[in-house]
């Protein structure tokens, strides 16, 4: 609450602070509705589950594809040389086989010990809102709001939600079961749907984006931009604010989080963004 409180007074005193400047727009419009795709060259690595054998034969993901972001969102102009906005995205994402322990025991009536997990893909589904703020150098480049280079600074917040991906190893006499180096000598009692592990059911996600692009304005309605960018993970950080510190159960689970914050960050590190709006009033 006290992070939520601080972020919102200090967006209010940006906007207030900048609306006190002259702001006529593009022709006298202010309000935009846009929409957006990031593109983003997403590397898997295929080849190592706990330091064991490769299994790009048993996967559905290829080693280089593409991360894909839709959005759709509103833009305001409030001040000569800048612009605030909110959009509300959504991704797809799969992340690449892995093994995730839950725990181990003894089971004394067969008199032989056991280990839990589940061994395969996931696949990611992410709901997001952002807010941001857009500055156009006008002083420096002339670029007055919505027109011309824009830096842009914004927060990102959502949470992911998950569930199991193509390809699933449930049966310990399954060869490809050795990628987790299920041996002889201990029962590997493996899932077959990832959410019996008992995890938490949705991750938050926060993280912070800074971007450099460029915004023109065809048949005086329709903003077109272009941009680059940059952004990272602040999960650990709001957790440390709020006090939402995430306690982990097992290793697999605390594995199960890095992976799943590692492959949505990579998803949006580095984008290429292409905006279509159109100029309302």
């Amino acid at each position: 609450m006290r992070l939520k409180i601080i972020l919102v007074t200090a967006i209010l005193s940006v906007i207030t602070f900048t609306s006190k400047a002259q702001s006529p727009g593009y022709m006298g419009k202010k309000f935009i509705v846009k929409v957006e795709l990031l593109t983003t060259p997403t590397f898997y690595k295929l080849n190592d589950i706990n330091g064991y054998e490769t299994y790009e034969n048993v996967t559905s993901i290829n080693g280089f594809g593409f991360s894909f972001t839709p959005s759709v969102g509103i833009e305001y102009v409030i001040g000569k040389g800048a612009s605030a906005g909110i959009a509300l995205r959504t991704s797809s994402l799969k992340m690449p086989m892995n093994y995730y322990e839950l725990g181990s025991g003894y089971d004394e009536e067969l008199e032989e010990y056991y280990t839990l997990g589940f061994v395969g893909e996931t696949k990611l589904k992410t709901k997001m809102t952002s807010i941001y703020l857009k500055f156009y150098p006008h002083k420096k480049r002339g670029s007055i709001a919505p027109l011309g280079r824009f830096h842009q600074f914004e927060l990102i917040v959502g949470g992911t939600t998950y569930q199991n991906g193509e390809v699933i190893i449930s049966n310990q006499t399954d060869p490809n079961a050795q990628l987790v180096g299920a041996g002889d000598y201990q029962n590997y009692i493996l899932y077959d749907d990832i959410n019996e592990l008992s995890f938490e059911e949705k991750i938050p996600i926060q993280m912070l984006k800074y971007a450099y692009g460029y915004e023109t304005i065809i048949k005086d309605k329709i903003p077109i931009e272009m941009s680059m960018q940059i952004a990272f993970s602040v999960a650990e950080s709001f957790a440390e604010l709020t006090g939402n510190v995430v306690s982990y159960e097992s290793y697999g689970e605390f594995l199960f989080y890095e992976n799943l914050n590692d492959r949505f960050s990579r998803s949006l590190n580095i984008t290429f963004n292409i905006g279509l709006g159109y100029l309302v009033f």
